[in-house]
């Protein structure tokens, strides 16, 4: 029977790492389902869900933690519900850095009892003047029940307020 492993771990970047860590799943039977890789400051980072037979779990585990400089952490989970009561959207914002953004969009979408699937933030520098801009792109998926209206006005309101560019689109479902 086969059983899903979420695999996190992270360590020092460098070349092979991932190579590394799909050639533990794939000798020991596991197939990936599901990753998310990054480099984050200086160091690699990994969120990976395998599937395998659960007799393999021990051993993957010693392979994936055998691997040089990384932390490594396994754990089973269960399959992921597929709800039919929520709408999706991806949420692209963008404007000039400063403390607390996440937690303020987090706060909204957490009032609107929206659920985020993915967010990705990253820092870049605006082409003319060179200003330091922050990036989300969030999946969220919010109860049908919630007013889309209301949903996406809240949002760009308080984007407006926090000097953000924000774009909401509806997805999938």
């Amino acid at each position: 029977m086969n059983t899903n492993i979420l695999i996190c771990a992270y360590g020092p970047d460098r070349t092979g790492i991932v190579e590394e860590i799909s050639n533990a799943a794939l000798k020991n039977e596991f197939n990936i389902l599901d990753s998310r890789m990054a480099v984050l400051g200086d160091h690699f980072s990994i969120l990976m869900l395998v599937a395998g037979t659960a007799a393999m779990f021990d051993v993957l585990k010693k392979d994936a933690s055998s691997i040089s400089g990384l932390t490594v952490s396994l754990k089973s989970v269960s399959d992921r519900e597929i709800k039919s009561d929520v709408f999706e959207y991806k949420v692209k914002i963008v404007g000039e850095d400063a403390k607390g953004l996440v937690h303020e969009i987090t706060k909204y979408l957490k009032s609107q009892n929206a659920n985020v699937l993915t967010l990705d933030t990253s820092r870049g520098h605006a082409p003319h003047s060179g200003t330091q801009l922050f990036r989300m792109d969030i999946l969220v998926e919010a109860p049908k029940n919630v007013n889309v209206r209301n949903f996406k006005t809240g949002l760009i309101e308080l984007c407006d307020r926090l000097n953000m560019d924000v774009d909401v689109e509806q997805v999938g479902r």
